[in-house]
């Protein structure tokens, strides 16, 4: 996701079409989603995990902007910002990666490799309807991995990550 009416990022596209091409070139079945709204992303998600089956190598990629919440991490979309308002809008507008971690993983006893290329800071035009948000830090929060995860971050919890600069293709 990058195309944010708000803060929009520069590479995360090129990073997720990259990472597709060299995943669909070593014999991987790709599912790509690009600029994906809350109702797009949960509908990609839950397609996929439908479709894994038991020992199955699982690969689960996200760039974009992510949120920590309560010690929670939340993958946003798109349209965040429309939908996104205040404190109780964040666990019904965003997508929450410890869930859709254990989704995945509940799905394969082989492996799922679990990658976050969203430590980014995102700040809510209003902060005053976001309290707890702005206690939570900046970046991600860390996260439990099942048994059979490899779980990768950008950078370390409570860090950020950049998106690129300059000339650059990829965050």
């Amino acid at each position: 996701n990058q195309s944010y009416s708000k803060r929009p990022l520069a590479n995360s596209v090129n990073d997720a079409n990259d990472l597709a091409d060299a995943l669909h070139t070593i014999g991987f079945e790709v599912t790509l989603g690009v600029d994906c709204t809350h109702k797009k992303m949960a509908n990609l998600i839950d397609d996929f995990a439908d479709k894994i089956q038991d020992q199955d190598l699982v690969m689960f990629y996200f760039a974009g902007h992510g949120f920590q919440y309560k010690k929670q991490n939340y993958l946003l979309p798109v349209d965040a910002d429309e939908k996104i308002k205040r404190e109780t809008n964040i666990k019904f507008n965003s997508v929450n990666a410890q869930e859709t971690l254990e989704s995945l993983s509940s799905q394969t006893s082989y492996a799922t490799i679990f990658i976050l290329d969203c430590c980014r800071e995102y700040l809510f035009d209003d902060t005053s309807k976001f309290r707890s948000a702005k206690s939570s830090g900046s970046g991600l929060h860390a996260m439990i991995a099942p048994g059979g995860t490899l779980l990768q971050f950008a950078c370390a919890p409570g860090s950020l990550a950049a998106d690129g600069g300059g000339q650059d293709r990829n965050g």
